[in-house]
């Protein structure tokens, strides 16, 4: 009879560990509280021979930790990365109770992960990507880049913040006819209330404003940096979205306690966030001291004031254009900066992230 049970428990333990393994590190403690629940008798009577409470001590430890690592729909003062909510007009609003909810079953980190198995299955050509960029994916994954995407999640978790995703608002926009905006603020390491700091809008692109970055752009040396929203998932930006820089952005930091240096703006479009790029660069440069290309199509090359830098690699479809839009700039003298590699792709910012992180914190000084 013990043995059947002892072969239940196996049983239970490997069903779990398939299940959630690919999650997030709140479901990961799920995991281990719910393991260790398993296993109480066991683990009471071996802890127990060293010490009488360590068996309560542990159990608290992990409570306490999934707490911390619990997709969170506040920031606490200790947060460098947090979720913000707001309306039209640019005033703050708590997360929706439902958002929250959908984050607690199905973490951002969740479906990464399981969405990244998705190209290996014949689910393949059901996705709503293209087959460029699943070219890609296949190429990264052959090398290895694909596994260091986690890493990006992991500098959220060890520094014990976890925000909700951005992609949750979007994704019940275009879904469900919601009308829910939200953005990333990144504070700087030692952030001082009393400074002037340069900031960066970073213009997320198909399929939203993933956590994922956050996890990136937090090591952007001695900025503030805010993850711009759109309205659905498409990453594609307008002039409204660019004008609400100044009208809504702004005001917003200054509410939560951040001064801008408004000498010292620079923009930066990942793939369908290039969009946005294009517009601060045909209309209004002068808002910028720097505009940042990255993984998309250059589609301006006259000389204005800011400097660009465009970072890319060979592999991606957007090469072509990239290349171009170099060759353009380096003619007729504009101001430019490159971080272009021929044996990368357009998933460069996930997979090249240590030298793009290098490169702007080189050039944005």
């Amino acid at each position: 009879m013990k043995n059947v049970s002892k072969m239940k428990k196996v049983a239970t333990v490997c069903l779990i560990v398939f299940i959630l393994l690919p999650g997030s590190a709140f479901h990961d403690m799920l995991l281990l509280m719910l393991l260790v629940g398993i296993w109480r008798r066991e683990l009471r009577e071996t802890m127990s021979r060293w010490w009488k409470y360590s068996y309560s001590a542990l159990w608290s430890c992990m409570a306490m930790l999934t707490l911390f690592l619990m997709p969170r729909p506040f920031s606490l003062p200790t947060d460098r990365v947090s979720l913000v909510y707001f309306n039209d007009k640019g005033e703050r609003e708590p997360a929706p109770l439902h958002h929250w909810i959908f984050n607690l079953i199905f973490p951002e980190e969740t479906i990464c992960a399981m969405g990244s198995c998705v190209p290996l299955t014949p689910l393949r050509s059901v996705l709503p990507i293209g087959e460029s960029i699943l070219k890609d994916y296949d190429s990264e994954l052959l090398r290895g880049g694909m596994l260091k995407v986690g890493d990006a999640y992991r500098r959220n978790n060890l520094a014990l913040e976890s925000p909700l995703s951005g992609t949750v608002p979007q994704g019940f926009n275009e879904f469900f006819g919601e009308k829910k905006r939200a953005v990333y603020v990144i504070r700087p390491r030692n952030f001082d209330k009393d400074r002037e700091y340069p900031i960066l809008f970073f213009a997320h692109g198909y399929l939203g404003n993933w956590k994922l970055y956050s996890g990136i752009l937090r090591d952007i040396e001695d900025h503030i940096v805010v993850c711009m929203a759109t309205e659905d998932l498409s990453g594609i930006f307008n002039s409204r979205h660019i004008s609400e820089i100044q009208t809504v952005y702004l005001p917003m930091l200054n509410e939560l306690g951040m001064k801008v240096d408004k000498d010292a703006i620079s923009i930066m479009g990942l793939s369908n966030g290039g969009s946005a790029t294009d517009i601060a660069y045909s209309s209004c440069p002068g808002l910028f001291r720097n505009i940042i290309y990255v993984s998309t199509g250059v589609n301006h090359s006259n000389r204005v004031k800011p400097k660009i830098m465009i970072i890319g690699g060979g592999e991606d479809h957007c090469a072509p254009s990239m290349r171009k839009g170099m060759k353009a700039l380096q003619g007729n003298g504009q101001r430019s900066a490159f971080c272009f590699d021929e044996k990368h792709t357009h998933l460069k910012l996930l997979t090249d992230k240590e030298n793009c992180l290098r490169f702007l914190n080189e050039e944005l000084k």
